[in-house]
């Protein structure tokens, strides 16, 4: 979903870029790179289910809209469809347009809680003390935005302090493969031209406690909800606009220029070399077909992520395309 156009309550978007900035890349070389694109939830990590000590991630988000929302909005959250493997801004949205009168309570709480931040520089604590010092219960854009980041603040206080060695786990074969990337790019020529991108509709942070807690390294691009919501236009799964500043911050780190990127023939080619992993073929594989790049089903078989690792292999090894949807 996007939010209904009109004057944006923030000027310029958060810039998308590669995590490690210090290494210089050959623009020559470009066309020789390719860009593997993974959701996060249940593709890369089981994180729905709880390791029996703390609250799952439906829970959370309950619990979190009734502290943001009020009590009522907690049945209305599970009345409305649930998470359902929504984004943050389309649960706000959702649960707001069938019950305005939620924003009082929400108003208050930006108030009571959020008014006074102590990091002025963060645009998603200064949406919301915008909204508490505004001091208005209007549906709106800087409404439901603010409201969003109170959710996910929210949200994030109560699951981010349960990562550890037993929650979340691999989804079954994830670490092999995302090692084995990591062992060829320290190996192999053809394999230090093959980026990662995280691009989910959970949170940067918690993604790098996962990974990190995990042994795992870090992506060459986060590209989360955390991301998406600094966005001037935010938009969520299928929208293909993720994957579009994936895209953006990949050549920018090859130092495309902006004519070549602006020639149909190169951003096919592009595009070709570009995929996208998720378990669910309706927001994720939507998103991949609307930005017309292949998509990769993981349909949770044991051997999946094997299956996946030949695959990207093949293409890699014989420098070839995955193709496009377009």
């Amino acid at each position: 979903m996007s939010l209904t156009p009109g004057t944006p309550v923030i000027a310029e978007g958060l810039p998308i870029t590669f995590r490690d900035q210090t290494v210089w890349r050959d623009p020559e070389v470009f066309e020789d790179t390719y860009m593997l694109a993974v959701d996060f939830d249940e593709t890369c990590f089981t994180t729905f289910i709880s390791h029996g000590k703390g609250i799952e991630v439906h829970e959370a988000y309950e619990i979190s809209v009734e502290q943001v929302l009020g009590p009522d909005a907690r049945q209305d959250f599970s009345d409305y469809g649930g998470l359902s493997n929504r984004a943050p801004l389309d649960v706000i949205e959702s649960l707001l347009t069938t019950e305005p009168r939620l924003i009082t309570h929400a108003l208050a709480h930006a108030q009571d809680h959020f008014a006074n931040p102590a990091d002025i520089t963060d645009i998603g604590l200064g949406l919301i003390a915008r909204f508490a010092d505004r001091d208005r219960p209007d549906h709106d854009e800087l409404t439901v935005r603010a409201i969003t980041e109170m959710l996910v603040a929210r949200k994030k206080e109560h699951l981010i302090p349960q990562i550890g060695p037993d929650w979340p786990q691999p989804v079954r074969g994830f670490d092999t493969f995302w090692n084995n990337i990591r062992t060829r790019r320290a190996a192999d020529e053809r394999w230090k031209r093959v980026h990662t991108a995280i691009v989910s509709s959970g949170h940067t942070d918690f993604i790098r406690k996962t990974l990190q807690v995990a042994g795992l390294a870090d992506p060459d691009v986060y590209m989360t909800d955390d991301e998406m919501r600094r966005q001037v236009r935010p938009r969520t799964k299928p929208d293909p606009y993720a994957l579009q500043l994936v895209r953006n911050a990949w050549m920018n780190a090859y130092l495309v220029p902006k004519e070549r990127q602006a020639d149909d023939d190169f951003m096919k080619h592009t595009k070709g070399r570009s995929v996208y992993i998720g378990d669910d073929t309706d927001k994720d594989g939507n998103m991949a077909t609307n930005d017309g790049i292949r998509f990769i089903h993981h349909d949770n078989a044991p051997d999946t992520w094997s299956v996946i690792d030949q695959r990207i292999s093949n293409v890699v090894e014989s420098r070839a395309d995955f193709g496009t949807t377009a």
